[in-house]
């Protein structure tokens, strides 16, 4: 009888190993996600690639648990071919699925992400930005805003998300590495997400804006008066600066322009800035100061005669 009793125990620790037990979800309070909040808990990760990661009843045990900002190693994981998986199971709570309002607004904000991903809530894919292989297209410097579907939440309240990323080719998994970086991935309201890119957006798109108005007027100084070629490259550099500012901005696709033409843009404007504000002021010293403030004193009469037929306008 005895060694019967120790044959069923053994068993029952066998089975456990097994099994396993899956680890407890993430508690978050319904009335918590009023403001946006990020997301800092421990996610678990698994450098494989298979479609049933995704899924909700899917047993991870066996996954590392790791800060969503820990980046990859250089050279990223080559053995499956620099794709790897984030999980995280939420506990949003029973009141949670009642709740309509909350359940429509839910949305999810992803952070930037080398160097293409799909995220899924609830097995569902939401979203994605690149293409994964064997298509392979990175976009990696844009966050963006995801609405939850209500259906992706459990009747108990759970709800799993799971990103699916791809690293990106050698050029990039050499040099930086692969996964998030920066802000990571961020819960709540989806029009407050939402609202939140585009207002942190535009100041780098105002300011693009400016450094364009900036050049407009040191060509136009320069074409009354040609000695004045210091304003001339001034109006050079004032272009790079509203090019770069132009490329920060997530408003940028506006423009329909390709990510990497972007990047390339943008380290472009980078590498003339440089040259260019040492020729302008080393000009500017060369000829003297008095072409230069008389140049100034145009450029000012300029912006206030601006200022004041856009001030008579509005009024």
């Amino acid at each position: 009888m005895l060694r019967l009793w120790g044959l069923v125990v053994v068993l029952l620790l066998a089975t456990i190993q097994i099994t396993g037990v899956r680890a407890e979800p993430l508690r978050l309070n319904v009335s918590i996600l009023d403001e946006p909040q990020e997301i800092t808990h421990q996610w678990l990760f698994k450098a494989e690639d298979s479609i049933h990661f995704s899924e909700p009843g899917y047993l991870d045990i066996d996954w590392t648990a790791i800060s969503l900002q820990q980046s990859w190693p250089l050279g990223g994981y080559p053995d499956s071919n620099q794709v790897a998986w984030y999980r995280l199971t939420l506990d949003l709570g029973r009141q949670a699925k009642s709740n309509p309002d909350f359940l429509g607004n839910l949305g999810i904000k992803v952070g930037r992400v080398y160097s293409a991903y799909e995220i899924f809530a609830g097995g569902i894919k939401i979203g994605h930005r690149g293409a994964m292989p064997p298509e392979s297209e990175v976009d990696w410097d844009r966050p963006q805003a995801l609405r939850i579907p209500p259906e992706a939440v459990g009747d108990d309240g759970i709800l799993t998300l799971a990103v699916r990323v791809w690293g990106g080719p050698e050029s990039v998994m050499s040099r930086w590495g692969g996964g998030f970086y920066g802000e990571g991935i961020v819960l709540g309201d989806y029009f407050k997400l939402s609202s939140g890119l585009v207002t942190s957006s535009i100041p780098a798109f105002f300011l693009a804006g400016f450094f364009v108005i900036c050049a407009l007027f040191s060509f136009f100084i320069y074409s009354r008066s040609t000695m004045l070629q210091s304003y001339f490259w001034f109006g050079l550099v004032s272009i790079i600066l509203a090019v770069y500012c132009f490329t920060l901005s997530d408003l940028r696709f506006v423009v329909p322009l390709d990510f990497v033409v972007y990047e390339k843009l943008e380290y472009a404007s980078v590498c003339f800035i440089a040259p260019l504000l040492v020729h302008t002021v080393w000009g500017a010293i060369r000829r003297g100061a008095e072409p230069f403030y008389e140049g100034k004193r145009h450029f000012l009469r300029g912006f206030w005669r601006l200022g004041c037929g856009c001030a008579g306008f509005i009024g």
